[in-house]
């Protein structure tokens, strides 16, 4: 277990490092993960509300 956890923080530290050097790219893909879920809510709650009218369900 100790090796384990040994390995992981040398992961952790590893990612660090990296994203100490992929910073600005890093952010830039970050904020275009936010967009894209946010997209990807929109789509959803739109098509909930498509499909509620189909059903003539009352939102």
């Amino acid at each position: 277990i100790l090796h384990f956890a040994l390995k992981v923080s040398k992961l952790n530290t590893g990612s660090l490092v990296a994203l100490k050097v992929l910073k600005p790219g890093y952010s830039a893909l970050r904020t275009f993960a936010a967009e894209y879920s946010a997209l990807r809510a929109m789509q959803l709650a739109e098509y909930s509300a498509l499909r509620a009218l189909q059903l003539g369900t009352p939102l």
